[in-house]
């Protein structure tokens, strides 16, 4: 075989030697093409649902979605701990492998989207335009899907909780239709704000954490009392979320790549400014899973030792239904936000995101099988975005997406050849090390979370379990 007298080059697939002059996107270059480029990607990301966010910002909204619906219904599942305590680890750690996945996968294909993720993943070429748009029909039909269904969960489970408290004597309509109502209304100037970054959604989302730690200390003193009573809302849950599914509920999320993009593109050094301290999202994402394992992992012994079993009609607390009916509230305007807007007759931002809420309202009211059918929908959507989708969008982009190839020359020196080529097998070996236990992760989250999960939902059907 003969050897080649050239020098060190890089060779690049057909789509890596278009983005070759924009190195990465999220850092900033003092050429001025590169600077355009990155302005304009700078002004997308703000014109988006989730622009640039403050450090801070992007903690809150990674912790937020794990403080909500699991941890209600957990608070009295019946679970005992030699059950409740592995899942709660093995699912916890799989949303830490799952997000990490997600941010390594971001950042390989300079993608901060899951539309662009999707599409370089799946519809790579310039003769693939068609392909390209239907996937991303097709991504934001579920994630739109997706989040008005578990926003009508939020909304049918908060009003449940709620209509406990009040008697529907007198009233020509039911308590609970009363409450969405009021609910809803209480929900629009939230879900009218622009994007993540209003003030507006700030503040809710902080009351919606601070509704959530009232509950928990009430919680934790109605079970020392005796007085723990069974959560009324898993009279609203599908056949699908008995045993283990409100702890892996849970830890769903499906934020990760567009909160990646929102931190990196709020850095000082893509801003053109001195960076005074360097944030990393590994660090978010695993402190908001630690916190929420934190505040979380007390309840699955309250619900493996129920002190009040003899009441499942027992209306709860005041604080408690309060609380909980006050942050599924307050993280329904998220999902409306984020959700893509609906092609409508009268266009403009506010006019989708206003039927948004109506179609949430009527699903929120639709009869309890139902709604029984809805949150089982729910829960496979999210266990998918959350678990399995990553996983897969990784196997698939690391075995059908070429690698950087690197061509090691001849060198005129046997010394410098050699230095140069053991400089590359040390690389390769670390490269290859990490990128194998990465691979393994990510067949493991298919296997346990999709295979798995599929098996677990035929058992549920035919009653095995």
């Amino acid at each position: 075989m003969g050897h080649s007298n050239s020098e060190l080059i890089l060779v690049h697939d057909d789509l890596e030697q278009q983005q070759q002059a924009t190195r990465d996107d999220f850092e900033l270059s003092s050429d001025d093409e590169i600077v355009d480029e990155i302005s304009a990607r700078l002004e997308r990301l703000r014109a988006s649902a989730i622009p640039p966010l403050e450090p801070p910002r992007v903690f809150l909204y990674l912790l937020a979605p794990y403080l909500l619906l699991g941890p209600f219904l957990l608070s009295t599942s019946p679970l005992a701990l030699k059950w409740s305590l592995p899942a709660f680890f093995i699912f916890a750690l799989g949303a830490l492998a799952a997000r990490q996945l997600a941010y390594m996968i971001t950042k390989y294909v300079r993608k901060p989207d899951l539309e662009d993720v999707v599409c370089d993943a799946l519809a790579r070429g310039h003769n693939r335009e068609r392909v390209r748009i239907g996937l991303r029909l097709l991504t934001r039909l579920f994630t739109t899907l997706f989040r008005v269904l578990l926003a009508s969960v939020y909304v049918r489970a908060a009003a449940t909780v709620l209509a406990q408290l009040l008697s529907d004597d007198g009233l020509i309509v039911s308590s609970r239709v009363i409450v969405t109502v009021i609910l809803a209304v209480i929900i629009l100037p939230f879900a009218l704000s622009s994007s993540l970054a209003s003030k507006t959604v700030l503040y809710g989302t902080w009351i919606a954490v601070g509704a959530y730690i009232v509950w928990f200390g009430s919680v934790i003193f109605a079970y020392t009392r005796g007085t723990l009573y069974a959560n009324p809302q898993w009279s609203q849950m599908g056949a699908l979320w008995h045993g283990t599914a409100p702890i892996l509920f849970t830890f769903t999320s499906s934020w990760t790549m567009p909160l990646y993009a929102a931190l990196k593109s709020s850095s000082p050094r893509l801003l053109g400014q001195k960076p005074a301290k360097r944030y990393s999202f590994r660090t978010h994402s695993a402190g908001a899973i630690a916190l929420a394992v934190a505040v979380v992992l007390p309840l699955c012994f309250f619900g493996a030792h129920p002190n009040a079993p003899d009441s499942p009609n027992h209306p709860p607390h005041a604080l408690i239904a309060v609380a909980n009916a006050l942050a599924l509230t307050l993280a329904t305007p998220l999902l409306i936000i984020t959700a893509s807007p609906i092609p409508l007759p009268l266009r403009g931002a506010k006019t989708s995101k206003l039927f948004l809420l109506v179609l949430i309202v009527i699903l929120a009211l639709l009869p309890t099988a139902a709604c029984w059918m809805i949150s089982n929908i729910v829960l496979v959507l999210a266990v998918a975005s959350t678990y399995v989708l990553p996983a897969a969008l990784h196997i698939v982009v690391h075995n059908f997406k070429s690698p950087l190839a690197i061509v090691l020359p001849r060198a005129a020196g046997p010394d410098a050849d050699e230095l140069l080529r053991r400089k590359e097998r040390m690389l390769q070996r670390r490269r290859l090390t990490r990128r194998l236990l990465w691979d393994i992760i990510a067949w493991a989250l298919v296997l346990v979370f999709g295979a798995g999960g599929i098996a677990a939902i035929v058992a549920r059907v035919i009653g095995l379990l």
